[in-house]
């Protein structure tokens, strides 16, 4: 009995609102390789694995994270594939990495970093693609580029 009684309590009513959204992590700044390189007073090391062509080692993760933000901040997003940026557009992003990571330049470590790159600057374009279509930039040009995405906005700054 005691058990049909408490089925029978109407139940609290849902939410009429929905749950906000979180906010997310945001994209990385590089902070955490920008204390190591200023503490240790030289550049990170890292290696690359010869059978996969991956970056190893304890510094792998800040190194992706930092070819990301320079790929972000440096890579043209006015082309249509990766494919179509040449050799000279691509030194200046390598070099940027090779500022605060020390690493040797081979055919196959380019090889490997510019598959990285392009993954990395597909991924960027594609988010402010939509970015660019949410704020009707189809129909109005002049809008979509006076609102830039937070992503590029936080760049700038």
């Amino acid at each position: 009995m005691v058990g049909e009684s408490s089925s029978t309590i109407p139940s609290e009513n849902p939410p009429s609102e929905p749950p906000s959204k979180c906010r997310g992590w945001g994209p990385t700044r590089g902070k955490q390789s920008e204390k190591v390189v200023s503490t240790c007073r030289h550049k990170l090391k890292v290696e690359f694995n010869d059978q996969n062509r991956r970056v190893i080692g304890p510094n792998a993760s800040n190194f992706a994270n930092k070819m990301g933000i320079v790929v972000r901040s440096m890579a043209p997003l006015a082309l249509k594939r990766w494919k179509d940026t040449d050799h000279y557009q691509k030194m200046p992003i390598i070099g940027r990495l090779k500022e605060k990571y020390e690493f040797k330049t081979t055919k196959m470590i380019e090889e490997s970093l510019d598959k990285s790159m392009n993954k990395q600057w597909n991924e960027y374009r594609c988010k402010v693609h939509k970015d660019f279509k949410n704020v009707d930039g189809i129909e109005d040009i002049g809008l979509a580029k006076r609102s830039q995405p937070n992503s590029v906005v936080e760049q700038i700054d």
